[in-house]
């Protein structure tokens, strides 16, 4: 993505094709993020899946490509924070009922 520019306008309005571009340049970067964390690629393609779909929700504020990138990985970071914490906690009910 580094390099990149977007039609920012075209971005915030919905066009697929503009949207399909970012996918294709983050999508694997944000997949080896968060498996470094998860060491578990299921999880880590369901975590970035749902970090686009906040993208698409949220396109509307987006200014630039960089504005994009961050985003990505703030809620991608969030989202494995919290899988993370309710990974762990399960383990410990597990735990406390054997």
């Amino acid at each position: 993505m580094e390099g990149v520019t977007l039609d920012m306008e075209r971005f915030r309005q919905g066009d697929s094709l503009i949207f399909k571009t970012v996918f294709d340049g983050l999508y694997h970067s944000l997949c080896l993020f968060t498996n470094r964390f998860l060491n578990n690629l299921d999880a880590s393609e369901d975590i970035v899946q749902e970090a686009f779909c906040a993208l698409w929700n949220h396109r509307e504020e987006m200014e630039s490509v960089i504005h994009i990138k961050s985003f990505l990985y703030s809620v991608t970071r969030n989202t494995v924070l919290n899988y993370i914490t309710k990974v762990s906690q399960v383990k410990i009910h597990k735990r406390d009922l054997t």
